[in-house]
């Protein structure tokens, strides 16, 4: 779009009577670990959140922070200093692509980003590992409507050739008919996928092509916000998906993540 300041550009804080919201998510997937970190602004208000589960030892860690920083996301490359926690990402994607949507007079942007293959060095306490897997990056900004509501899944896998396979599908959000941000990613390379459906209870996502996927959940970051007049119910769960993918895609060894988000910001 002409005319229209997109990152890096600065942005105001408010738009069209609409205030800027702003985030940078990236997240790892392997049957061994799975982790997230972000950034979120809404429009002075700042905080930053990680999250690491550990599948083979069954244990979660999770943190918060309003103020002080321990999350550095760089363009290609994660990096978590905690005093108990340690995590260095970097990681090459082998596809990007950008999506934008007029909002009456505002807007919104985001820029996705899929590695199919990253080691990851963590440490946990005393307990360190070097996991192999798969990155997903979310980059966002605009000015998002008030209420805003979306279901998200995304993950990665093998199917039954062997083949690397991935997904990022989502209801509420860049979810149009077509030039969506729905992808699915076959041996690293993305393609457009047709609308996806989620149960009420966000245990299966169904595809339109055909298929569907099931989620057990592991792990959970749970957040509750109730500030001046922001109010926030997310949920942004770990864990297993099984099923089939479009195009008749047996999903094996299936990872990822599941999301709920209600806002009024």
């Amino acid at each position: 779009p002409v005319g229209v300041p997109l990152p890096q550009a600065p942005m105001p804080l408010r738009h069209a009577g609409v205030r800027l919201k702003r985030w940078h998510y990236v997240s790892f997937w392997s049957p061994d670990l799975l982790l997230c970190a972000a950034q979120v602004h809404v429009g002075l208000i700042a905080q930053e959140y990680w999250g690491v589960w550990d599948r083979a030892a069954k244990r979660f860690w999770q943190r918060t922070n309003y103020v002080t920083r321990r999350v550095t996301l760089a363009p290609r490359r994660v990096t978590i200093a905690e005093r108990d926690v340690a995590v260095d990402l970097p990681f090459e994607p082998t596809d990007e692509f950008e999506v934008y949507r007029p909002e009456g007079r505002a807007y919104v942007w985001s820029s996705k980003a899929f590695a199919p293959r990253a080691t990851v060095q963590v440490r946990l306490g005393s307990r360190t590992l070097s996991p192999t897997g798969a990155v997903f990056v979310d980059v966002n900004a605009g000015y998002h409507p008030r209420q805003t509501r979306w279901r998200w899944s995304a993950g990665a896998g093998l199917d039954q050739r062997g083949r690397a396979v991935a997904w990022n599908v989502i209801v509420g959000l860049f979810d149009s008919a077509q030039a969506s941000e729905r992808t699915l990613w076959i041996e690293g390379r993305g393609s457009e996928i047709d609308p996806v459906r989620f149960s009420d209870d966000l245990r299966t996502v169904s595809f339109a092509e055909g298929g569907e996927l099931t989620f057990t959940q592991e792990a959970n970051i749970r957040k509750r916000v109730g500030l001046f007049l922001i109010q926030s119910r997310y949920d942004h769960a770990f864990g297993r998906w099984e099923g089939t993918l479009p195009g008749g895609i047996e999903l094996r060894q299936g990872v990822g993540v599941r999301e709920r988000q209600d806002a009024v910001w």
